[in-house]
């Protein structure tokens, strides 16, 4: 019987190889836009040799900078040859690319992460986000990471400038910057492997949710992604991360809102009328329904009508927490005021 010998392969890692030469390989730069511009894998960059670069798209090319390519491809094939590489599964292909993409994962996080999407159907988007702040060496994401409590620490601002030993500035820019680094390794965890935080989206069932109606979920989740993170870094990644979902936050409290346009509206310049309105005490009720469809209440000046609802709804939630104002139907009373 004869030996079924398998063909030329480029397989990620072979292709990953293969990009990884041409930066390491000391080719002129001339030579480095010709190689990205003409093919992205060894098979591509074979075919074309064997054509002699022939084709409209090589014109620009010299016969040195030709040459230069053809020796590096020969030291490339003799490095990397075919045959050392053999065709991944769809589950080695997935292995490889998280190891490949998300340094330091370990083979038991991996399995784990790839176990969780054969049994759930969707990656497990938080326990990799932590995976990621738990081996990094950015100091910036371990002033992050530290001060949300993402793995399960939290650190205050003297805490941590005496653990990585930085300034006050430094120390302050890392927490400052907290959620913007939550969203940096979030939106690299979906360009590497898709955009699975969506699949959290049917925990939060309503327009507004408040967090206590979401503990529950949250208890289950934890569990099942192995989370040492509390409630309120829960919260603030979701807000963040989770793309119909928006957060707002007023004076300690968290308000999780099905996004649909409700974060255009302005809801300090609201507070502010409304305590202007309580100052002159001439009107007994500020007009929720009246001032959430003024068009200079939103930005862009624009009135998004679907969202007014829910914009009417939060909007007596934040003064009732804020101020103490009670409503009546769309009406906040100002009369008792504490």
């Amino acid at each position: 019987m004869e030996e079924n010998k398998q063909g030329y392969v480029d397989t990620p890692e072979r292709i990953d190889a293969f990009q990884d030469a041409i930066w390491d390989s000391g080719l002129s730069m001339r030579a480095k836009i010709a190689l990205h511009g003409i093919c992205e894998s060894p098979a591509q960059l074979k075919e074309v040799i064997d054509n002699d670069f022939t084709g409209r798209r090589f014109y620009g090319i010299g016969v040195k900078t030709k040459a230069e390519i053809r020796a590096f491809f020969d030291k490339f094939e003799k490095e990397h040859p075919s045959e050392a590489y053999k065709e991944l599964s769809p589950r080695e292909k997935k292995s490889y690319n998280l190891h490949r993409n998300i340094d330091e994962l370990t083979d038991e996080e991996v399995n784990f992460i790839l176990n969780y999407h054969d049994e759930k159907g969707h990656y497990p988007m938080f326990y990799i986000l932590t995976k990621v702040f738990e081996h990094t060496e950015r100091y910036s994401f371990m002033v992050a990471r530290d001060y949300m409590g993402i793995c399960g620490v939290r650190r205050t601002h003297e805490q941590i400038k005496e653990l990585y030993d930085i300034s006050n500035d430094a120390t302050r820019r890392g927490i400052d910057r907290s959620m913007r680094y939550v969203q940096e390794v979030a939106a690299q965890i979906a360009r590497i492997i898709g955009d699975d935080w969506e699949a959290y989206a049917d925990m939060f069932t309503t327009p507004i949710i408040n967090p206590d109606d979401i503990v529950a979920p949250f208890e289950e989740l934890k569990k099942a992604e192995k989370l040492t993170m509390d409630f309120d870094c829960f919260l603030h990644i979701c807000g963040v991360t989770i793309g119909k979902l928006w957060m707002h936050k007023e004076r300690g409290a968290i308000w999780l809102v099905n996004k649909d346009d409700t974060h255009l509206f302005c809801y300090d310049w609201m507070l502010r009328d409304l305590r202007a309105a309580r100052r002159i005490k001439k009107n007994e009720f500020f007009d929720l329904s009246e001032y959430c469809r003024n068009p200079e209440n939103w930005r862009g000046g624009k009135v998004k009508r679907n969202a007014v609802p829910t914009v009417i709804e939060l909007c007596k939630r934040i003064v009732a927490h804020v101020l103490g104002l009670n409503a009546e139907g769309n009406k906040i009373i100002l009369a008792n005021k504490k």
